[in-house]
Parts: C-alpha cells; structure tokens; sequence
C-alpha cells in the first residue's frame, strides 16, 4: 500500500511542476523580430536544378529533399551505405555537422574537403546552396528502384 502512496505523490509533484511551467511559458510575449530568429527552418538552393528546398532543422538534408520532392537518390534509405545521395555544398559549408565516421569512409577525406557530402548524414543549420548530381552524374546502380 504505501508503494502506491509514494506513486501516487510522485505523480502529483511532477503533475503540479508541469502546470507551473505551461502557465510560466505561457505568459512569455515574443515581438516579431526574436520570433524571426525562433523560426526552425532554412532554405536548400539547389543550383542545377534551380530549386529551393524549405528544410526544417532535426532532419537530415536527405529527409528534408524526400519530403520536398527533390530528385535526390539513395538505394540504402539514409544510412550511409551507397554514397547515392552526395551533394556538393557550393555555398554554407560553415552551418552544417561536421562529416561523421560513416560519412569519412563512405566518400573519404578527399570529396569531403572538395565539398562532397552525403544529404543522409548532414544537417544544416542556416541556408545553403549544392550541387546534386542527376542520375546521368552517379553510379547507375543509384538509379534502380
């Protein structure tokens, strides 16, 4: 019994700490300007192509083109087995994750520091533009379904 009565005040302390938070967040005013700053997206110019892609933050590059129809390529659904889904960041390269292990050895140092980078890998954190090969510029095993 007094295990449920230990629960039971648990539950209510983080219930009551939880509605003191939802009433202290909700009386916060934001003007314009800092609401601008809050937004959590950036624009992906893609020059080839010419289109911008609107991507939101937390996705990959990869992710956001899927969801924007973008004519990006990839056979291992973003888990950095194919290299289908390169990029060539033309402009930005200071806004986005720094290439991780996967990445390393899927491309290598050599097309990571001319600019190459997998979408499937990268985030970004500000607008940039790339360079996204079409299916004539990979490997034609990026182009089967």
């Amino acid at each position: 019994m007094s295990t449920y009565f230990v629960m039971f005040y648990l539950f209510l302390i983080v219930f009551i700490v939880n509605v003191i938070q939802i009433e202290s967040s909700a009386h916060v005013s934001v003007n314009p300007s800092q609401k601008a700053k809050m937004v959590k997206s950036y624009t992906v110019t893609i020059l080839n192509h010419d289109l911008k892609v609107s991507c939101q933050r937390g996705y990959s590059l990869l992710n956001n083109f899927l969801i924007n129809n973008a004519p990006i390529h990839t056979t291992c659904g973003g888990h950095a087995n194919c290299g289908c889904c390169r990029i060539r960041i033309l402009e930005g390269e200071k806004g986005l994750t720094q290439p991780n292990e996967r990445e390393v050895k899927r491309l290598g140092k050599d097309l990571i520091s001319q600019g190459w980078r997998l979408s499937c890998q990268t985030h970004s954190l500000r607008d940039i533009t790339v360079h996204m090969p079409t299916s004539n510029e990979l490997d034609p095993e990026c182009s089967k379904k």
